[in-house]
C-alpha cells in the first residue's frame, strides 16, 4: 500500500464486524476443504516448539475462493446508506492522494477507501474493518512495468491471501502469510492515526459549522520551478467532536 505525502507519508484504521462474512466463509469451506490445505509439524531447535509447515495450493483455486469473500465484503459493507466520513486530498508535484474513511452511526469505522499516484506510477486499495483489526484490504498497484494486486482476507488463515502479479506480460499468483496481514493491519492504523494528527496540527485553518469541519491548506514549494502544494480534509461534525476534540 502507498499512499503520498510530503507532510506525512499515508493515512488510515479501526472497527467492523461481519457476519454475513463469516457465513460466506463457511459457505465456501467445502471448496476450501478441496484444496489440500494440510499441514505437517517439524522439529525446531527453538524454544518455541514445533514449527508449522504450510502446504500451499497447487493452483489459483484457493485465490478465487479468497476473491469472493472479499467481493462479497464489498457489497455489503459498500451497501451502508448512514454513516459519517473523514476525507483526505492532497495535490503536490507529480504526485497525489486521496482517502475516505467511512463510520457507521455508532461511530465505529467501518472501512476506508484511497487512491495515489507519483511520477507515473499510481494504485488504489481498500480496508475493511473487524472490531479494532482489519478483516480484509484489497491493494491494486499499477507501474509502467506491470501491475500487482493483493487481497488479504484473516478469515482464511493460516493462508491469509494472494498477490497477483503481472511484470511484462508475465502473469502469477502467490499466496501471502500471517506476516503479510500484520504488515497491513499495522499500516492501516498508522495512516489513520497520522490522518488526525494532520487534522489536529492544522485545526488553526479548520472552518466549522453544524454538520462538517473543513480544512484547506496551501504551499508553495520550490522543485527547480514554484509548486503550490494543496491539502484538504473533511470530517463529519459528530466524528470531529469525537475524534479530535475529546
Amino acid at each position: 500500500m502507498k499512499f503520498i505525502y510530503p507532510i506525512a507519508i499515508g493515512m488510515l484504521l479501526m472497527q467492523c464486524t461481519t457476519t454475513k462474512n463469516q457465513e460466506s466463509i463457511s459457505s465456501d469451506s467445502t471448496i476450501v476443504d478441496s484444496l489440500s490445505l494440510s499441514s505437517s509439524a517439524m522439529e525446531n531447535e527453538s524454544e518455541s516448539g514445533p514449527a508449522e509447515i504450510i502446504e500451499e495450493p497447487e493452483s489459483d483455486s484457493l485465490a478465487v475462493v479468497i476473491e469472493k469473500a472479499i467481493q462479497d465484503i464489498e457489497r455489503e459493507f459498500g451497501s451502508m446508506t448512514d454513516y459519517y466520513t473523514i476525507s483526505s486530498r492532497f495535490d503536490g508535484y507529480e504526485s497525489g492522494s486521496e482517502s475516505t474513511w467511512y463510520f457507521d452511526k455508532s461511530l465505529n469505522l467501518k472501512y476506508a477507501k484511497g487512491s495515489w499516484d507519483m511520477e507515473g506510477t499510481e494504485g488504489t486499495y481498500a480496508y475493511y474493518f473487524d472490531g479494532e483489526d482489519l478483516l480484509a484490504s484489497i491493494a491494486d498497484d499499477q507501474y509502467q512495468e506491470g501491475s500487482e494486486s493483493t487481497l488479504i482476507h484473516k478469515g482464511f488463515a493460516p493462508i491469509f491471501g494472494f498477490t497477483r502479479s503481472n511484470n511484462e506480460g508475465a502473469e502469477g499468483v502467490s499466496y501471502v502469510y500471517e506476516s503479510a496481514y500484520t504488515t497491513s493491519n499495522k499500516s492501516a492504523k498508522e495512516e489513520f492515526s497520522k490522518l488526525l494528527d494532520l487534522i489536529r496540527n492544522n485545526l488553526d485553518s479548520a472552518i466549522v459549522n453544524d454538520y462538517e469541519v473543513s480544512i484547506h491548506i496551501e504551499n508553495v514549494v520550490n522543485y527547480g520551478i514554484d509548486v503550490t502544494q494543496k491539502e484538504d480534509y473533511s470530517i463529519s461534525k459528530v466524528l470531529f467532536d469525537k475524534l479530535i476534540k475529546e
